[in-house]
């Protein structure tokens, strides 16, 4: 009997390259961007797999950017390790399909909000067209892929919804799954809506990424998944808390100089666990996290 997984994601930067510049998302840290070597994503992800159920291939930076993404996927088939990716979408090629169509990829999410932002309105259908097509043939291929349209991207939902139901990249993806987007108007309990099979949409409100120098009025009491269900590595193998930790304040130590079981369970990464266990955030970075307000116990 497989042994239990102690965490149920990890999070790894295989790039923090992106080739959108999106408002809502905080800039790379090296200056034309890093790719991980799959040479080096192989010992970290050898070291994630006996703890994590699946993996992320992100934390800043757009993975379909990676050059060698094939062969970081097949290091992930290799060590039976499944894979979600969250992507722009932009990038997207008939190279790239095959590979995102790899049994060992469980779900594909596209953060179609990012198009809007970046492209004038006729360049950016013409992306949400090439990914509904992609959808398409996904759903037909491999029907136990997960795919999630994300559109989060407003103040409140309310605004969210109202928008959604004007949007032309919304009147593409209806002409493409010839579904009634207008279910999004409609109140309802989760903010994610199946569409067809294993086709989901999912709205939500934009957020501000943790930051010691933001004007955000730090918070002491709060709950998050951070080192119970989750951590992340940076690019240069830093190992972090979670996946807003971009720049690694909380660096609890780099896995390629020491093993990752052991710096997840050092004293710092202990003591911010416990932390969030009591309904307290001990770092300062946590006490400006306003994604944090999402979770249910806060």
């Amino acid at each position: 009997m497989e042994k239990e997984k102690q965490y149920k994601q990890a999070y790894i930067e295989i790039t923090n390259s992106c080739n959108l510049k999106c408002s809502f998302c905080p800039q790379a840290q090296q200056p034309g961007g890093y790719y991980m070597p799959p040479e080096v994503f192989a010992k970290i992800a050898t070291q994630v797999a006996p703890l994590s159920e699946q993996v992320y291939l992100h934390v800043l930076g757009e993975p379909l950017c990676h050059p060698q993404l094939k062969q970081i996927i097949e290091i992930c088939a290799d060590l039976a390790l499944p894979v979600q990716i969250v992507t722009n979408g932009a990038l997207l090629t008939k190279e790239i399909e095959e590979i995102l169509l790899h049994k060992i990829i469980k779900q594909v999410n596209f953060s179609i909000h990012a198009l809007a932002e970046n492209y004038p309105a006729e360049k950016a259908a013409e992306i949400t067209k090439k990914i509904a097509n992609f959808v398409l043939r996904a759903l037909e291929e491999i029907p136990d892929l997960y795919i999630n349209y994300r559109l989060w991207s407003l103040h409140t939902l309310g605004e969210q919804q109202e928008a959604l139901s004007q949007s032309p990249l919304i009147k593409c993806l209806e002409q493409a799954h010839k579904i009634d987007f207008s279910v999004l108007n409609k109140p309802r309990r989760h903010k994610g809506i199946k569409l067809c099979g294993r086709l989901y949409v999912h709205s939500d409100t934009r957020f501000k990424w943790p930051d010691l120098n933001s004007d955000q009025v730090p918070d002491n009491k709060g709950y998050c998944h951070a080192l119970s269900n989750q951590f992340a590595i940076l690019s240069n193998a830093t190992v972090v808390p979670c996946c807003l930790d971009y720049k690694g304040v909380m660096a609890l130590g780099n896995c390629l100089e020491e093993p990752l079981e052991n710096i997840l369970s050092n004293t710092r990464g202990t003591v911010i666990k416990q932390g969030f266990e009591a309904g307290l955030r001990i770092e300062n970075l946590c006490k400006k996290c306003d994604y944090a307000r999402r979770f249910r116990r806060i």
